[in-house]
């Protein structure tokens, strides 16, 4: 009987485990990666099994400036309209893995503190692009002056 109840209770952590494998966010917790390398953008918004690429392709910094310049809300606002169009894939202990709802070509690998994240495309069997991007905060793409105070005053 003891045994039952340790196998049950085994089972029952493991289960529990796996279901919060994905990310589960609020509707408005939106995620901002940035590639130094390539100066391009991916953002995201997370369901569990689902999720939500809002940057195209391959968004360019320039880019996701001015959208933000023409409205501050600008991706908060595409997520009302917009179905989810990632699926997850994936975990283990030190990454998300989501991809494409229509494509294995393409998978968007997280680490699980979300600091950091992988874009992985494979072109042919031959050829396999990774990039890697750093999480940024939404105050990263304003334009124009910092809004940090200076601690010098000028007269």
């Amino acid at each position: 009987m003891k045994a039952k109840r340790l196998l049950f209770l085994v089972m029952a952590i493991c289960l529990a485990s796996g279901v919060r494998a994905q990310f589960y966010d609020e509707p408005d917790d939106i995620y901002y990666y940035w590639s130094e390398e390539y100066n391009s953008v991916m953002i995201f918004n997370f369901d569990g099994k689902k999720a939500f690429n809002l940057s195209w392709d391959f968004e360019k910094l320039p880019e996701v400036k001015k959208n933000f310049l023409n409205n501050p809300n600008y991706y908060e606002d595409r997520l009302e309209a917009l179905d989810y169009n990632l699926v997850f894939v994936s975990s283990n202990s030190s990454e998300v893995v989501y991809r494409w709802d229509d494509s294995f070509g393409v998978k968007f690998i997280f680490s699980k503190d979300r600091q950091s994240a992988k874009r992985w495309h494979q072109f042919s069997p031959s050829y396999v692009q990774e990039v890697t991007y750093k999480k940024v905060d939404k105050s990263f793409f304003k334009s124009g002056r910092s809004r940090k105070p200076s601690s010098t005053m000028h007269e």
